[in-house]
């Protein structure tokens, strides 16, 4: 039996536009030091980077615990996603700008005085569990939407954070969230719970 022609021309057409959009400049970033390094380090990065531009994707998959630091000027670039780890960013009085970050799985670690930006969606706990410690005087902020615990289960500790609009809990069942410590939550709409 053969595909419908409608079908095949859907297909077709997602394929050109993901193709399309892999020319446009997207590239993608994977940190491959596993005892930790500079940000800024070429050689920390496969292909050699580091990511700097708002097309470019800065990803974590190593396992195992590692610091990730800045100096100079903090780094600025498209999106931010951490898959596995114990990553801990010290920025030193710096603010990574990115316009997204996705906190899958994993632990991330703010330094005391870093802040992570993003200009279109924070989300945390969207592939599994995951857990984001934001130390004293640190924060997540961001203009459009934070989520804690989306599709996954998900723990945001302390720290500064402000948002658009607040998650807790996720939009699906089974997702769970949590905020604890002694964060200061800053946003005009906070949901908590999955809604029915």
């Amino acid at each position: 039996m053969g595909q419908s022609p409608a079908l095949r021309a859907c297909a077709f057409f997602w394929l050109t536009i993901l193709a399309a959009a892999t020319r446009v400049g997207g590239q993608t970033f994977f940190w491959t030091n596993a005892a930790g390094g500079a940000f800024a380090t070429p050689a920390n990065w496969t292909p050699a980077g580091p990511p700097n531009s708002l097309t470019h994707t800065a990803v974590f998959t190593l396992a195992g615990n590692y610091t990730v630091t800045s100096t100079g000027t903090p780094p600025a670039f498209g999106a931010l996603r951490v898959h596995a780890g114990s990553i801990n960013f010290n920025f030193n009085d710096g603010t990574i700008t990115v316009g997204s970050a996705v906190f899958a799985s994993g632990t991330v670690n703010l330094a005391s005085t870093g802040t992570i930006v993003a200009t279109n969606s924070i989300s945390i706990g969207s592939g599994g569990g995951a857990r984001v410690v934001v130390n004293t005087n640190s924060g997540l902020k961001t203009d459009g939407t934070l989520t804690v615990g989306d599709t996954g289960s998900a723990t945001l500790q302390a720290g500064i954070i402000n948002a658009q609009f607040v998650r807790i809990g996720g939009q699906f069942a089974g997702a769970n969230g949590s905020v604890t410590g002694s964060s200061t939550l800053s946003a005009p709409i906070i949901e908590v719970g999955n809604p029915t």
